[in-house]
């Protein structure tokens, strides 16, 4: 007859094989794959962000790509630096990232071109834009999305704006940008 003391002993042997085989099976899967393999990042804890404009306006020049300055952050896990209204994050990876920018321009102001881009370490990286023909349009949401490869130290984002319009275009206080690990 087993005892009691036997079972608990036998128990422990094999939970101490266990471990051992996850340790050599992950050993194997990194020599495989070349690589160490990320570890799971539970969905509540993955890096997040919400910024937006909130009260003001933000003039554009003619004819140039702006940074859109963020006023307010809405959800953040740590990165967003609001000073310079750039996303820094700090865990490696792919992100999706997306903007939707308000532009608005002066009554009569027509064949004006609107753009946004995601610039990553100040340089676009993806961006779209629309034209309007009509002079009783005022203003134009433009957005853009894209997944992003960051490297968790010292890759950046940032939105940046365009208008065509000569008559002092702006950012107006709707507009976003937000992102998270995928």
């Amino acid at each position: 007859m087993i005892e009691f003391d036997d079972l608990i002993a036998q128990a422990r042997i094999n939970i101490n094989d266990a471990r051992n085989l996850l340790n050599s099976t992950d050993d194997i899967l990194n020599t495989i794959i070349g690589t160490v393999i990320p570890p799971v990042i539970p969905v509540g804890t993955r890096p997040a962000f919400h910024v937006r404009r909130v009260d003001t306006t933000q003039t554009l020049s003619f004819n140039r790509w702006e940074k859109v300055i963020w006023q307010k952050i809405l959800i953040d896990t740590g990165c967003f630096n609001l000073a310079n209204s750039r996303y820094i994050p700090n865990v490696p990876g792919n992100y999706f990232v997306s903007s939707i920018i308000e532009i608005k321009n002066a009554t009569g102001d027509v064949g004006l071109g609107r753009g946004i881009a995601i610039y990553k370490n100040g340089t676009m990286y993806e961006s779209e834009f629309v034209l309007s023909t009509s002079p009783s349009i005022l203003g134009h949401s433009v957005q853009v999305s894209s997944i992003i490869p960051m490297n968790g130290t010292t890759d950046y984002l940032e939105v940046c704006a365009y208008s065509d319009s000569k008559l002092s275009p702006t950012i107006e206080w709707d507009s976003w940008f937000c992102g998270f690990l995928v």
